[in-house]
Parts: structure tokens; sequence; C-alpha cells
């Protein structure tokens, strides 16, 4: 139904290497199976439905159903789901929010149906964009395997620009999958997928905006990494979501809709009861404390030489990340420049708390210009090759 030689490529937790990390799923609170699923299902409808539409998108709540691991992986039908919320809406006695969020919920379940729909006619949904026309996007480069290699043995950064933004970019990358961004949002939902393996819907889609549009690095490596790490990870709702950020899938948010992390946490997690449960360098910070690190110009914090390369200037302390250059106590060159480890991800460095919450990895404004600066190219493109071909394609979504 779909093509497997991309998830076949996966990192392997079976492993029992430490390497590896064979404890990664200790902290996992889910029990699988069916008769698991069912009980949720019907707790969900009796004390959690009513009040749905107003706490699905709280991250600290406990408002969403938690049912997608079971879904995703068949201990429950979505037929047998959306029959139980019909039934709620039959009943009389239901309350009219009830009846209400209850429809709410089904809209997210008809959404992953269609994302089945999709994998079902494009079965590298995962691998291809589905909106062909973003193709041209421009996005950052990646560093190769020998760049990493020569950078991790010198420490010092090639003379080419396009290689050293190519290693910032793998910083930057290892930053996000590691939940040491500098923006606490981010960086709370990146270390609860790592120690639960799941992370809310909301914050989803603010990490995949900081991922794709900030760092401009391509949806593809944001969703194989969510394919690594959720246990919910399903094959249709996984690529389906990440294009639908990425601008580039069917009936996509406008690429310009580029998530900010701090009104997303003013919005949905204002006493920062989210960022304090899974940041623990922030427990004992206060809300406006928490609240201007979103704000924290990382420029100023950067030496002038290396306010490009915010990523591999900032790394974090406990990871693998730092690196003591053969030349870091040269006083031409004092900088010490994080090694990015993209090339042999270790796990086990991954959500580390570290001694001091570190400046954010990427100049939030100037990234947000740059890459409407890069999705406006595109659509020039796109609309002079509509107006020269007779063929009919999907115009891009411009801003009313």
């Amino acid at each position: 139904m779909f093509h497997t030689d991309h998830y076949a490529q996966c990192l392997d937790w079976s492993s029992p290497e430490s390497e590896h990390n064979p404890t990664w799923a200790s902290e996992f609170p889910w029990i699988p199976g069916s008769e698991t699923a069912h009980h949720i299902l019907t707790e969900f409808l009796k004390t959690k439905v009513s009040r749905y539409s107003e706490s699905r998108d709280i991250p600290f709540e406990s408002g969403t159903s938690q049912l997608s691991p079971y879904l995703a992986h068949g201990e429950i039908s979505p037929h047998r789901v959306l029959h139980a919320l019909r039934e709620v809406r039959l009943n009389r006695d239901t309350p009219k929010p009830a009846i209400e969020s209850s429809k709410t919920f089904e809209r997210e379940l008809i959404w992953r149906e269609f994302n089945y729909h999709l994998l079902y006619h494009q079965p590298d949904l995962a691998t291809q964009n589905h909106n062909e026309q973003w193709n041209l996007f421009t996005w950052s480069q990646m560093a190769t395997e020998s760049q990493l290699t020569e950078f991790s043995r010198t420490g010092e950064l090639p003379p080419s620009t396009d290689e050293q933004n190519a290693l910032n970019t793998a910083a930057a990358y290892d930053c996000w999958r590691a939940g040491h961004t500098g923006f606490p949002i981010v960086d709370a939902g990146m270390r609860q997928l790592w120690k639960i393996g799941w992370m809310h819907n909301r914050v989803r889609m603010i990490t995949a905006s900081l991922l794709i549009k900030n760092l401009r690095i391509h949806w593809r490596l944001g969703e194989e990494w969510f394919w690594n790490t959720l246990v919910d990870a399903d094959p249709a709702s996984n690529p389906g979501n990440w294009q639908w950020v990425a601008g580039t899938g069917a009936d996509a948010a406008p690429f310009f809709r580029i998530f900010n992390p701090a009104r997303q946490a003013d919005r949905f997690d204002q006493k920062c009861a989210y960022v304090r449960t899974w940041v623990p360098e922030l427990k004992t910070k206060t809300t406006q404390e928490v609240a201007a690190m979103y704000e924290a110009s990382p420029r100023k914090a950067a030496k002038e030489q290396d306010e490009d390369f915010l990523a591999l200037t900032n790394p974090s302390l406990t990871s693998q990340w730092i690196h003591s250059s053969p030349n870091s106590g040269s006083t031409s060159n004092s900088v010490k420049y994080a090694t990015p480890f993209s090339h042999a991800f270790s796990q086990r460095y991954v959500a580390v708390p570290e001694t001091n919450y570190h400046n954010l990895i990427v100049d939030f404004k100037k990234s947000r210009d740059l890459a409407l600066s890069c999705y406006q190219t595109i659509r020039k493109n796109s609309e002079s090759s509509l107006s020269s071909d007779t063929t009919p394609r999907k115009k891009f979504k411009t801003k009313k």
C-alpha cells in the first residue's frame, strides 16, 4: 500500500547495544491491547468529550482521547470509535457541549481517514511532495558524511560559506531532535516525545513549523524522526500531517502560516506548566522569565563573526555537542564549535537536562522573513508557469 523502503531505513531501536539505549521506552505509559483501547474510549466519552473542543489544544491538560497509538496499531478500529461517538449524540441525555465536542472529535477522525485516502493514491507520500510545485523550494542543505567527519576531526569551519551553512543546519537538526533549541515550548515537546513516545498535537504543529519554516529543514527529516520516536506513528497520518504543516500537502496550511512559539506558549501554556514538566532546567524560573527567553536576541549573545552559526556556537552542555577543538586555546580562534552528530546520532543524549538553559539556535524574525522570501520566489515561478501552460493545476494560496 505504501513504500516500505523509506521506513526500513529508520533507526533500529531493538539493538541491545548501549549506544541504542535499550531503556528508551522504560517511561512509556502505554498499555497495549484492545481491552485497554476500549476502556480508554469509554472513559473519554464519559469524562472528557464534553470539554474536548476547549481543552484539546492545551498541552498540559489531559484533554485529548489518547487513542492514537491504539488506532495506529489496529487495536481499535476508527469505525468503532465513530459508532461510539454517534451513539453519544443519539442519547437524549447528552448535554449540548458534549454533542458539539463529539462532532469536533469526529472531524479529527475523518482527517485521519483522509490521510489514508491520500496514501492510497500516493504511496510515496512520506518521501515526495504531494504538490510537485514545492519541488522548487530552496531547503537548507545538510552537511555530508565527509563534511561532518572532517569537522569532527578538526573543529574548524571550512572556508566555503555553503559548507559552513550546511554544518550549522546539521547542528540545528540535532538541537531540534534533542530538545535543545532554546525555544521552551519546542524543547518541552521534543523531550516529551522522547520520554513517553508521544507529543501533544498542538505542540507537534509548533515543533514542525520551527523545523520546516524557521530552520528550512526538509519536512521529510522531521517526518522520519517522528516515525522513529512516536508510539502512534502512522504511515498515513505522519507524512500527511507533516505535509500539511509544510504547505506541500493536500488542503494544507498555507506556508506563510508560521507558528510563533512565543505566541503559541502564551495562548496554550500561559502558566508554563507544560514547559516546566518537560524542561527541568526551567522549573525554578518564573513565568515572566520563561516568556522572556522567547524574546531574547540570540544574535546579541553570539560573537559577531558567528551570528549566522547559532546552532554551532550554542551547544547543549551535557550532550555530545561540546567539542574541544585542537585549536581551542588559540588566541586567534577562541570560539568552540559544537560537533554535530547527525551522522552517528547517539540516542543517549536526547532530552538530557542542561545545567543552564541556552540561547535560541535561530533568530525567529530573520528566519521567518527568509522563509517567506523563498516562498514568494516559488510562488512567482508557479504563477509564471501557470500563465504559459493550459494544463489545469493548483494555484498557491495567497494571503488575503
